[in-house]
């Protein structure tokens, strides 16, 4: 049997492995709750055990350190057991919520594909809707000026023949007038009283001017017709090497109406070679920008059209003195459907085509500069080759 001295030393040896553990367990759990019920235990034990020694109980000491140290390993493993339950609930509820999260990104970034899909098949639709549009509208332009082609050719054939008619028949008048100086004289004065009676004299005058205005009239119409056809191109929508300055000039043409009441037109043009282009489209573009800026001036203003030749490229500038456009606008200009206009007055898809004309079909890029106030520049960068 061990002695009394030997239980002690036992007992205080067990007190310190179970302070060791109760140490351990603190530092296992993260808990000083735990930590600090395992120690009350553990002194409590280590009290009652001191009243075993100090009455001499029957009871060895040792044997209750031994109870001590069981309870309060049983203790710590209940604890241990529970924290690693907490541990792996935990785990689990983050494995959920970071499933949950991904599922959720998840479908957001698909609900966004199917936002921008949507968009961009809404945004195709009304530009084929557009496109189809100019393109009926160009149709009937073509067989409007071929049907207007045909008379005026005529009226100007027509109007040459009769002007070399009233040549002729102003000298046979001559002539007759020189015969008939020769007759009496009550006979020359009723032929000068008819003469006067039927103004052959203010007709002579007045015939030459008035076919020579009618001439330019109708080359005026012909030239009209022959820009229509050039601004249509229906005759040739496919791309080509084409004049810059020829589609810049119908354009002006088909929008005089809108220029030229408020703004001066001025033309700097430089030395451009053939640039390979669809000029129908173009045209378009043209068209778009030059009745924007006149709508920008709000009284009368001036629109530049610049045109030089770059490195490998052309560059097309059309600048106008208009109201300018707002910093916060300048980003959006492009989008389509965005139109600073009022209701009714614009659809916001000019400029989405125009962007979509020279960068997506061209190949190009458009440019702009703008101040309030000041005036707005456009410029358009084509290259001359095929890309």
């Amino acid at each position: 049997m061990f002695s009394y001295n030997d239980q002690l030393i036992l007992s205080i040896a067990i007190r310190l492995i179970a302070l060791f553990w109760s140490i351990v367990l603190v530092i296992r759990i993260r808990s000083w709750k735990m930590g600090l019920l395992t120690l009350m235990i553990l002194l409590m034990a280590f009290q009652q055990s001191m009243r075993f020694f100090s009455i001499k109980s029957e009871v060895p000491g040792f044997i209750v350190s031994v109870l001590v140290l069981l309870v309060v390993v049983f203790v710590g493993r209940l604890i241990l057991h529970q924290k690693s339950d907490q541990l792996k609930l935990k785990e689990i509820n983050e494995g959920l919520e970071q499933r949950v999260q991904e599922r959720t990104s998840e479908l957001s970034d698909r609900n966004a594909e199917l936002q921008r899909a949507y968009d961009d098949l809404k945004v195709a639709q009304t530009q084929l809707l557009q496109q189809d549009k100019m393109a009926s509208v160009g149709q009937l332009a073509a067989g409007v000026a071929h049907e207007i082609n045909n008379p005026i050719g005529f009226i100007i054939s027509n109007l040459a023949s009769l002007g070399k008619y009233v040549e002729k028949l102003s000298a046979y008048l001559d002539a007759d007038e020189k015969l008939l100086s020769g007759c009496d004289p009550a006979t020359r004065v009723i032929l000068a009283q008819e003469r006067q009676t039927y103004k052959i004299d203010r007709i002579r005058k007045d015939l030459p001017d008035l076919i020579a205005e009618s001439s330019e009239g109708a080359q005026r119409v012909r030239k009209i017709v022959q820009d229509l056809k050039s601004f249509s191109r229906v005759d040739g929508g496919e791309f080509a090497s084409a004049d810059i300055h020829e589609g810049l000039e119908s354009t002006l043409s088909i929008a005089a109406n809108e220029l030229k009441y408020k703004t001066n037109v001025v033309r700097d043009y430089g030395q451009l070679p053939l640039v390979w282009c669809n000029l129908g489209q173009l045209n378009q573009v043209f068209l778009n920008i030059l009745v924007n800026a006149a709508h920008a001036i709000a009284e009368h203003g001036e629109i530049r059209l610049t045109t030089r030749k770059e490195d490998g490229s052309v560059r097309i500038s059309i600048s106008d003195t208009g109201r300018g456009i707002a910093p916060e606008h300048l980003q959006r200009i492009f989008d389509p459907f965005f139109t600073t206009k009022e209701v009714g007055k614009g659809t916001g898809l000019g400029l989405a085509i125009a962007y979509d004309i020279v960068v997506n079909k061209h190949g190009g890029r458009i440019d702009v500069q703008s101040k309030v106030g000041i005036g707005t520049t456009f410029t358009l960068t084509l290259p001359v080759a095929r890309t």
